[in-house]
């Protein structure tokens, strides 16, 4: 079973190498911290995985519970206006701390392609995009379920981006 430390030890790993800018340096940049959250299908709620999280800000996401494997939220303010502190969040299912570690490395690099789009970074500091890239994506889009694309979020860019 994988740990909490692991997990966010994966999320910096790779949030630190595989882009253009660092994960640590857009958090220090934006004053922001990253939370995570265990999303515990059973139980219908969040638990904390790390981060210092008061329980005040758990309850909010509690709130508003949804169910999936996993996901990243830019800015949660932005959603929970009274949150105590500004925050991204990335969340993991329960059930995925059982997965084979490579698994776990494939989902978090998932969640990350979404970090870099949804934070504007693709756009100031982008990745470059190069033709044989473009053509694996727009295969890869076309397995996508296009008509939920606006819930997914598994554009054609985001594509792009989990290919390279």
């Amino acid at each position: 079973m994988l740990t909490p430390e692991q997990i966010q030890g994966y999320l910096q790993k790779y949030g630190d190498s595989l882009f253009p800018c660092a994960m640590s340096e857009y958090l220090a940049h934006t004053n922001r911290v990253i939370w995570g959250l265990l999303i515990d299908s059973d139980e219908r709620r969040f638990h904390r995985l790390f981060g210092e999280i008061a329980l005040a800000d758990l309850e909010q996401f509690n709130s508003s519970f949804h169910d999936t494997i996993a996901g990243y939220r830019v800015r949660a303010r932005d959603f929970f206006p009274n949150l105590t502190a500004d925050a991204d969040v990335f969340l993991i299912s329960k059930q995925c701390l059982d997965f084979p570690p490579s698994e776990v490395e494939a989902l978090i690099i998932h969640e990350l392609c979404h970090w870099y789009i949804d934070s504007g970074l693709q756009s100031s500091h982008p990745i470059t995009i190069n033709a044989k890239d473009r053509i694996k994506a727009k295969s890869l889009h076309r397995k996508t379920d296009q008509s939920l694309e606006n819930i997914t979020k598994h554009t054609r860019q985001f594509c792009e981006l989990l290919k390279k």
